[in-house]
């Protein structure tokens, strides 16, 4: 099974967001007691449980008082994330600019392919998908050795199954929508409110 590059890039900057979403959690309930509460009656008067405070995030900063353990998972999840955003700076801009262009010459095909097959190579060479799974594990590892209330474990718990909702396949391909399967272009038609092949009679 595969996914295309825009599912794959949202879906990693997503469980990016919900595995710092879970360490902000955690480490606030832990080491900030102030904070955490704040956060839970926010959290408890969130009306789709879904939702993610932004906030939260956003960003996760190492503290002092943290344990060397949790230091280290987050110090691992900011370096992933920071060398994924890096090897995506070149790549996927490129490919979105070629992207919206109505490519006709075979330089620009050429050059769309080499940009998805870049990408792809960037997220397979370096195992980001595997890396990501990992952190999430290491993370519930960390949650298994600590006492910790039940309510908290339930929103804890929630976050994961989140985190777990967003799937990124080992494998991304292209879809070029205005383009039939016998590589005519495709047209709307506004009565049908579809697209058609122009070839078609």
């Amino acid at each position: 099974m595969s996914g295309t590059i825009e599912n794959t890039n949202n879906n990693i900057i997503l469980k990016f967001k919900y595995i710092i979403y879970l360490l902000n959690i955690i480490c606030d309930y832990r080491y900030d007691k102030p904070r955490f509460e704040s956060f839970l009656k926010t959290y408890i008067n969130i009306p789709n449980k879904n939702d993610i405070l932004y906030e939260y995030a956003n960003n996760i900063y190492v503290r002092k008082n943290y344990s060397e353990t949790i230091k280290n998972i987050i110090n691992l999840v900011l370096d992933l994330k920071y060398e994924y955003e890096l090897g995506t700076t070149n790549i996927l801009p490129s490919y979105f600019n070629i992207k919206c262009q109505n490519v006709k010459t075979v330089l620009e095909i050429n050059t769309k392919k080499k940009a998805f097959e870049t990408y792809h190579n960037f997220i397979t060479n370096e195992n980001f998908i595997s890396k990501i799974n990992r952190m999430i594990i290491d993370i519930i590892k960390y949650t298994k050795t600590k006492k910790i209330e039940n309510d908290v474990l339930k929103i804890i718990d929630h976050v994961i199954y989140l985190f777990n909702n967003y799937t990124v396949q080992n494998n991304t391909k292209e879809i070029e929508y205005n383009i039939c399967e016998c590589k005519n272009n495709m047209t709307i038609d506004s009565y049908l409110s579809a697209m058609v092949c122009e070839n078609a009679e």
